[in-house]
């Protein structure tokens, strides 16, 4: 059956090869002109004479090439998202981030004022003295090690979000590999 309509579509081919060479040409140019519905007749019979097989490959084709391009057009979709929320979660952790280093400083100027008032009526006694700018120090140091926690907390949310972020994208973007591979 396949080679009989392999021999009816080359014959068909040979019709219109035929048909186009015997066509009369015009007189300044290598143009001819041939009888269309004679010529879209041989082409209907020549599409119609193709195997059944073809006919769906092609049509799986088309098919597929739709589900290909509506595949990357909803993961450029999803990667926009994804960066638009990543920047939207940067920005907040940075300003959350931010607020959070401007309470320690603030706190922490409070705290070095109020060591200042105390070293001052303490200054009379030397021990006393001692004593206080001791514990402004370990003031300071504790700001300053709250701060570092702080920015450090800050960063590792920072990361923790941008890694789940990038898993969800890597995961999505195989999913449409596989998608596309399996069509």
């Amino acid at each position: 059956m396949a080679m009989e309509q392999d021999v009816q579509s080359l014959d068909l081919l040979d019709m219109l090869e035929s048909m186009i060479n015997s066509a009369k040409k015009t007189m300044f140019n290598n143009k001819a002109s041939i009888d269309r519905d004679e010529a879209l007749g041989i082409i209907d019979e020549l599409r119609n004479s193709l195997p059944e097989e073809t006919v769906r490959a092609n049509d799986f084709y088309k098919r597929s090439r739709e589900v290909w391009s509506q595949a990357n057009d909803n993961a450029d979709d999803i990667m926009a998202k994804a960066k638009g929320d990543a920047g939207d979660i940067i920005a907040d952790a940075q300003k959350e981030a931010d607020g959070i280093v401007a309470d320690a400083h603030n706190q922490a100027e409070v705290i070095l004022q109020d060591a200042g008032q105390r070293r001052l009526q303490l200054i009379e006694e030397n021990s006393i003295t001692e004593a206080a700018k001791a514990r402004a120090e370990e003031i300071i140091a504790e700001a300053n090690a709250r701060a570092k926690e702080i920015r450090h907390g800050t960063r590792e949310y920072v990361d923790n979000t941008l890694l789940g972020l990038s898993e969800f994208l890597a995961k999505t973007y195989n999913e449409v590999e596989a998608n596309r591979k399996s069509m």
